[in-house]
This record gives C-alpha cells, structure tokens and sequence, in this order.
C-alpha cells in the first residue's frame, strides 16, 4: 500500500534583521518598509510585494511577511530572492 504525503505552502514567512542608519547606528522609531520578492538576484520586476509599517527599538526587526499581501503558493516552487 502506497501512502502519499504533501506538505503545505507556509501563507507567510517569517524574516528578522537588524537595520542600521546610515551612521552606522542601530535605527529605532516608525519606518514604512517595502519587502519584495524576485526570480533573479540581480534586476528584474518583483513577483511580489508588500510594505509594512514597524516601529523599530535598537534596530530590530521581524516581520511575518505575506500577512498583509498573501504570497502565491505557486511562488515556493523557485529560488526566490529578498528586496528590502
């Protein structure tokens, strides 16, 4: 007997940083942040998008991404690659 299992699509992803100033300082207050999601590393057209309004505190960040814009399914069958 053959049993098939398939594993879900995640409906977000989760993603952690740390964002610095331009000084070179830990970056803390309210920023509006645009994450994007490529096929390429380098040039191109996001397949995805979604900007999240986060108040930093010394420079941390995390995010659940795909809660505000839902990320197709069909994008996990690829490499992706972060814009931010």
């Amino acid at each position: 007997m053959a049993v098939s299992s398939f594993a879900q699509v995640p409906s977000t992803l989760g993603y952690q940083a740390r964002l610095s100033t331009a000084s070179g300082l830990p970056a803390s207050g309210a920023y509006s942040i645009v994450f994007s999601l490529y096929s390429a590393n380098a040039g191109g057209t996001a397949i995805w998008t979604e900007t999240q309004n986060l108040t930093l505190i010394n420079g941390e960040l995390s995010v659940a991404l795909g809660e505000l814009t839902p990320i197709p399914p069909n994008l996990f069958d690829k490499p992706l690659f972060l814009g931010i």
